[in-house]
């Protein structure tokens, strides 16, 4: 029997790139901030705040041939029942409450249970065990890893993707939606 359940492909690009794209996303967020500190509620096409989206849009759009490409399963209910059970929430760890899990262990665990098929059989221990050993043989940098682990949380977790549009088109509908308003 075909297990469906959601499944994201994640492209793990040269290092470079990555800290690079991280950057100009924290330029960005850092004009937008500066921007909304000032008072500044319009972004002009000259302004920092586009021209930072601009720079991100295009180091997006325009990636390199990625290195790797890893294929991350959503895990099934049951699943995360157990996963949960085995790494419950430590006592006073404010994050672990928030989430009811153990956040030093559980997302590495969730990772390695999105790396194997759900159409996989075998116990839970051994699903586990094979992810763990993907993620050996891929020996993926810390940049990578935390990625992988964010892409396996968000696909476990999230109901829906993010919308594809550029920062810089957001931008500018957000700048009609307020010169609407105006009106």
């Amino acid at each position: 029997m075909t297990t469906h359940r959601r499944a994201v492909s994640v492209p793990l690009y040269p290092g470079e790139y990555e800290q690079r794209l991280a950057e100009a996303f924290a330029d960005f967020e850092n004009e937008a901030r500066k921007s909304a500190s000032a008072g500044q509620a319009r972004f002009g096409q000259r302004s920092a705040v586009a021209r930072a989206a601009r720079t991100f849009d295009d180091l997006r759009e325009h990636p390199p041939e990625p290195v790797a490409s890893v294929t991350l399963h959503q895990v099934g209910y049951l699943d995360w029942d157990d996963l949960v059970e085995r790494h419950p929430a430590r006592d006073g760890n404010a994050e672990d409450a928030i989430n009811g899990v153990d956040m030093s262990v559980f997302p590495r665990a969730l990772l390695h249970l999105s790396l194997v098929s759900p159409d996989d059989t075998r116990d839970i221990g051994d699903r586990l065990a094979a992810g763990e050993q993907q993620l050996r043989t891929l020996s993926p940098s810390h940049v990578h890893y935390r990625k992988l682990v964010g892409a396996s949380w968000n696909v476990n977790n999230e109901a829906l993707d993010l919308p594809k549009e550029s920062l810089a088109s957001l931008l500018i509908q957000q700048r009609s939606d307020g010169s609407e308003q105006q009106n």
